[in-house]
């Protein structure tokens, strides 16, 4: 038996139809994960130049960070992204305009656990155990890229480290117990 014309006349055209509409979600999807777009928004204005001059401008995107591995994590992001757009159209602000988090797994696709420092010059740090409690990356450095528009490296607030250890343990007993010795001095050891 032998199938019309007009069948395959119509595949292929339904072929080229899907073909040119999954052409043409991927680049809406490149177009707006690329930070140019991020930058058009003017409430994003100052988190674009805060992240332009962080060192995360080199290694990362905006969508790189703001959505889970993956493409359906970024996906997902860009559907959250248009809550700022129907927020922009209809006026409505019941709820945040931006959900912007960013995934303690998503900061381990690029900062493997095992390469992350105990302890810095300056301070000790334990982010093993900090991860082994499920604390999530940002509850430290939450404004790590979009904390400073002059391009210095946001570190956590001491009260950040005081407020929480104060909840969760009581771990801190003392300045030395974070704090190295020696700074002064040029010369780094732990304390004990």
């Amino acid at each position: 038996m032998r199938v019309p014309r007009a069948f395959w006349l119509v595949l292929l055209l339904l072929l080229v139809v899907v073909g040119i509409g999954a052409a043409g979600a991927w680049g809406v999807m490149r177009y707006t994960g690329s930070p140019g777009f991020c930058a058009s928004c003017h409430v994003m204005e100052t988190r674009y130049v805060s992240w332009q001059r962080s060192p995360h401008r080199e290694k990362a995107t905006c969508i790189q960070c703001h959505s889970e591995p993956g493409p359906w994590g970024e996906l997902r992001a860009h559907l959250n992204g248009t809550r700022y757009l129907y927020v922009m159209l209809t006026g409505e602000k019941s709820g945040p305009i931006l959900r912007a988090a960013v995934a303690s797994e998503t900061c381990r696709h690029c900062h493997a656990t095992l390469t992350l420092p105990e302890a810095t010059s300056t301070h000790r740090v334990l982010h093993g155990v900090h991860l082994a409690r499920a604390i999530e990356c940002t509850a430290c450095h939450g404004g790590l890229v979009h904390g400073s528009l002059y391009g210095h490296q946001a570190r956590p607030a001491m009260e950040t480290c005081v407020g929480c250890h104060a909840r969760e343990s009581q771990v801190l007993l003392s300045c030395r117990t974070c704090h190295v010795e020696g700074v002064g001095a040029g010369v780094a050891r732990l304390s004990r």
